[in-house]
């Protein structure tokens, strides 16, 4: 989409090469997830999958942290706990059900 709106606003002069690599990301990092998210949602109910798919955000700030060398705040740690917690006490129900 982003590669159709630049073409009609006149700034589609990206090599063929480029437009390649962009359309293959946008297929894993987006087609992947959604299908990934769809399965999930399937085999695990979408309570759980909701909150695995919340850990997101502190997955990709923890990869921040060590691919950039970022040091985040106090209330990301509050934050991640509590995150930690949730997904923790969600697994522990799902083993409890069997």
């Amino acid at each position: 989409m982003s590669l159709l709106v630049s073409a009609i606003v006149g700034e589609g002069n990206a090599a063929p090469a480029s437009c390649a690599a962009m359309m293959l990301l946008g297929f894993l990092s987006v087609g992947l997830s959604v299908y990934c998210y769809v399965i999930a949602q399937a085999s695990l109910g979408a309570s759980r999958t909701s909150a695995f798919n919340a850990t997101s955000p502190f997955i990709g700030a923890l990869l921040g942290m060590l691919l950039f060398r970022e040091v985040p705040g106090t209330l990301f740690w509050v934050a991640f706990a509590l995150m930690a917690v949730g997904v923790w006490l969600s697994v522990q129900d799902a083993m409890a059900e069997g």
